[in-house]
């Protein structure tokens, strides 16, 4: 009889056992991850799988620190155990606690030496805490394991571009775009390095790529018309220029559309664009904005106005240049030549001759006019 008894109380432990389990699987199959921990709470003696889905649930309902604490129990049981040492290192990378999130996916790294994610991890880490020499070695393995990681590239270029190595990392471009492994971050860094390196076709090239499969943003459109103003494509250049300018004016966008009408000779445009570049102005640019709206404006024989926009390019610089612009407007437009004159001599006494031709015209014309005057006896 003892024995029945004993056996009828084994096979009461095992289907209670076993109906705990499943009711566990249960809730967890519904996420119903706050009855799963008060099941699991319950239990006077855990096992280290028990610990594990404590923390997982604890995780799922976003209490951090719970779950830190039960993983934490469960590499009491099992110091190497994978999926604690992950989650933990997880948990602590996504409240920044970046040396602690280090020291778990270390040790889960050493697992496993061989796992190329626990690396990238690792490498995410030490670009967040700059350590860029040992993440570029990092992602240098595991771009070399695994040729095919678009991501780990993307990250390895970033960090060349943060250090201003464009040569090496449009040389891991190239290297990508040629396996014809490409994505949205990697055609972004191949525009923005090959303006940078004055590779204009280049950035025409890959923004028109850009621009057929994805979302553009106002930066591809601005290096996409700037690239084609450098190789004097004015009308290109307006065209994607005015794309961005139509949501809100930037100086620099108003600059570049001006310098493009004024290329072509269009001076009326490009005195509006300028003087809009001058309104939205808050740069060290701003003299170059005044420069050429008095070009337009000599050109469009509007001399007061550019006399005007001189003086007040000269104001905003205190550059000598302006003084021989304005010298010359007086000289050209107007019959008397004393504040032309005026303007020669400042210029001559301030100028450091940086620009010869312009020095000796000024010491040509100032003569030419005082020979002109003692000719005709007029007084000057």
């Amino acid at each position: 009889m003892k024995p029945l008894y004993i056996l009828i109380l084994l096979l009461i432990f095992k289907i209670s056992h076993a109906t705990n389990n499943d009711s566990i699987d249960y809730y967890l199959n519904m996420y119903n991850f706050n009855k799963v921990i008060s099941i699991l709470n319950k239990k006077t003696s855990k096992t280290i799988d028990d610990y594990k889905t404590l923390g997982n649930c604890y995780y799922k309902i976003g209490d951090n620190k719970d779950a830190e604490q039960n993983y934490i129990l469960a590499l009491k049981i099992d110091s190497l155990d994978k999926n604690s040492l992950f989650n933990l290192g997880k948990i602590y990378y996504n409240v920044s606690e970046y040396n602690m999130s280090k020291l778990y996916f270390t040790k889960l790294y050493f697992t496993d030496t061989n796992n190329l994610y626990y690396l990238k991890q690792l490498s995410k880490i030490n670009i967040k805490t700059r350590n860029f020499d040992i993440a570029k070695h990092q992602l240098k393995k595991i771009i070399k394991n695994n040729p095919k990681d678009i991501n780990s590239a993307v990250n390895l270029i970033n960090i060349y571009y943060s250090e201003h190595k464009y040569l090496t990392a449009d040389s891991l471009i190239n290297l990508k775009l040629a396996d014809n492994l490409i994505n949205k971050n990697m055609l972004n860094y191949k525009i923005k390095i090959s303006y940078i390196l004055d590779n204009y076709n280049d950035v025409i090239k890959y923004s028109k790529k850009y621009i057929s499969s994805y979302n553009p943003t106002k930066s591809i459109y601005k290096l996409l018309g700037l690239s084609f103003y450098n190789i004097n494509l004015y009308d290109s250049a307006i065209n994607y220029l005015t794309k961005i300018n139509r949501y809100k004016d930037s100086e620099i966008v108003c600059y570049y559309i001006g310098l493009s009408y004024f290329k072509k000779n269009d001076f009326n445009k490009s005195k509006y664009y300028f003087t809009k570049a001058i309104d939205n102005g808050v740069s060290d640019n701003v003299t170059n904005y005044y420069k050429y709206l008095a070009f337009s404006c000599d050109n469009n024989k509007e001399y007061k106005l550019a006399i005007d926009n001189f003086k007040k390019a000269y104001k905003f610089s205190k550059k000598d240049v302006f003084l021989y612009y304005l010298a010359i407007v007086y000289d050209k437009y107007y019959k008397d030549k004393k504040i032309a004159i005026k303007y020669y001599e400042k210029y001559l006494s301030q100028t450091d001759t940086n620009n010869q031709d312009y020095f000796n015209y000024s010491k040509y014309r100032l003569r030419l006019i005082k020979e002109k005057a003692h000719f005709y006896n007029d007084s000057l």
